[in-house]
């Protein structure tokens, strides 16, 4: 698993410097000036899951990102069918979320495994913002816990 692939375990991850940053009082401070540590849980929060190439299409930032879990070295797979879906929002271009799902999945107690990726055009590149995955088990519904 990738750095940073959920925010969730990097948020987690950072809650004792939150905690700390804190000091005695019962409530942060939301309108003072951030103090170090709490800066840098910003910072880790707002960092980029993955930046794509220069000229790269959100799709193939995806696949990029996905790499290793969409097939082998050899570039095999064990997987039936392939969805890959991308939404804009709206009338903004410079945000998109794509969608990858696997499904078919042979020796394996999951059916499909599902990949939602938000992506937003930054400088010159498109970078995923925001990573989710979770799994259909053969037995059950969608899941964020493997099966």
């Amino acid at each position: 698993m990738r750095a940073g692939w959920l925010r969730c375990g990097a948020a987690l991850a950072l809650l004792p410097a939150l905690v700390l940053a804190a000091g005695d009082d019962d409530a942060l401070d939301l309108g003072a000036a951030p103090s170090p540590a709490t800066a840098s849980v910003a910072a880790a929060l707002t960092r980029p899951v993955y930046i794509g190439r220069e000229g790269e299409h959100p799709v193939q930032v995806a696949l990029g990102f996905l790499n290793e879990h969409v097939s082998d070295e050899h570039g095999l797979f064990e997987y039936q069918r392939l969805q890959i879906t991308q939404l804009a929002y709206s009338k903004d271009l410079q945000h998109v979320s794509v969608t990858v799902l696997l499904q078919g999945l042979r020796n394996t107690p999951r059916s499909a495994e599902r990949y939602e990726l938000q992506q937003a055009f930054v400088g010159k590149t498109w970078q995923i913002t925001h990573a989710r995955q979770d799994w259909k088990c053969q037995r059950g519904g969608w899941t964020q816990r493997p099966c």
